[in-house]
C-alpha cells in the first residue's frame, strides 16, 4: 500500500495486514475493478485533491456505518501504535510503520495496557 500526502511529504509503502489485503482483493474482484488505485473516485478525472477528498469522504462514511466516532486518520494511527506496543512490538518497528524519523516521537503514541501493567505491578490480581 502506497501512502502519499503524509505530514512529512514523504511517500511510504507499507504492506497491509493479511486480512485487509484479502478483503481488498475480494472487493476488487467482486466489483470487477481493474486499477492499482483502490481509493479513487470511480470516474475520471483523478487530480490528487479529488482523490484525497474521496478517501476522506469514504473514511467518514465507513466510520458512520461502523458507528465509530470520526476522529480522523490520526486516531487510526494512534490506535495502531497503541495496539502494536501492547502486543510487544518494538518501538523501532512502530516508528518505522508510522514513518517517524526518531523513536522519541513514537513514544508519544505509547499507551500501555493498564490491565497488563497491573498484573506486573500487582501479581496475583491484587488491587
Amino acid at each position: 500500500m502506497t501512502i502519499r500526502s503524509t505530514k512529512s511529504h514523504r511517500e511510504r509503502v507499507l504492506p497491509p495486514p493479511r486480512d485487509v489485503g484479502n478483503a481488498l482483493v475480494a472487493h476488487l474482484r467482486a466489483q470487477h475493478i481493474k486499477t492499482e488505485h483502490v481509493f479513487q473516485p470511480r470516474r475520471p478525472p483523478f487530480p490528487e485533491e479529488r482523490c484525497r477528498a474521496h478517501v476522506l469522504n469514504s473514511q467518514r462514511y465507513l466510520f458512520q456505518v461502523a458507528r465509530v466516532a470520526d476522529h480522523g486518520s490520526h486516531a487510526l494511527r494512534h490506535t495502531l501504535a497503541t495496539q502494536m506496543v501492547n502486543k510487544g512490538v518494538s518501538f523501532k518497528a512502530v516508528a518505522d510503520v508510522l514513518g517517524h524519523k526518531s523513536v522519541t516521537t513514537t513514544l508519544i503514541y505509547a499507551k500501555l495496557d493498564l490491565q497488563a501493567l497491573k498484573q506486573v505491578v500487582l501479581p496475583g490480581g491484587a488491587r
